[in-house]
């Protein structure tokens, strides 16, 4: 199947406070990317929120998906492939479109990776969420609809993310994930 971008697209870097739940909720510094297309009119916009795959690098993520210059010694933006495909995808297409780093990554990569534990990927997805939804708001957008989905370890973490959500009466249109731990 062919798709095409019909709309060109903003690509914000988010640096924002998350708790970790594991740690007594001890504050953490992260990042993430926010997406939002370019339409005639945009005061409500479905809401995507995405939750990468694993990578192996602590900079081939959301936040360094676009950027030409990594901290990191290696070519991130090969590893950033599943970040732009889905920008691409949804923002192209008229979804804003959030996606954290996790905990360990991106701005906080001199911290310990939380590679699969529930609580602080949830947590970092979910404060993404809120924040995103409050920036949107100072440019006077609204989203209509929220939207989980995730690929691989972002598949097992997009399951969390929905029961962190509906634990706090956050309505979620529909969530879907590929090749996750869960889909053998």
């Amino acid at each position: 199947m062919l798709f095409r971008s019909t709309n060109a697209v903003d690509i914000y870097t988010v640096v924002y406070e998350t708790h970790i739940p594991e740690r007594g909720n001890e504050t953490a510094t992260v990042s993430g990317m926010l997406a939002l297309p370019h339409l005639a009119k945009r005061s409500t916009i479905p809401l995507m929120s995405y939750q990468r795959g694993t990578v192996y690098h602590k900079y081939a993520v959301p936040s360094y998906a676009f950027q030409t210059k990594s901290p990191w010694p290696y070519p991130h933006q090969q590893e950033a492939y599943e970040t732009r495909y889905m920008t691409a995808l949804f923002a192209g297409n008229g979804y804003g479109l959030v996606a954290a780093d996790y905990v360990g990554f991106g701005r906080d990569a001199k911290s310990d990776e939380a590679y699969l534990i529930k609580g602080v990927t949830a947590q970092a997805s979910v404060d993404l969420i809120d924040d995103a939804t409050h920036f949107l708001a100072t440019k006077t957008i609204i989203p209509s609809s929220l939207f989980l989905s995730g690929w691989s370890q972002g598949g097992h973490n997009t399951g969390a993310v929905l029961q962190s959500l509906e634990r706090k009466g956050v309505k979620v249109k529909a969530a879907f994930t590929a090749s996750n731990p869960n889909d053998p």
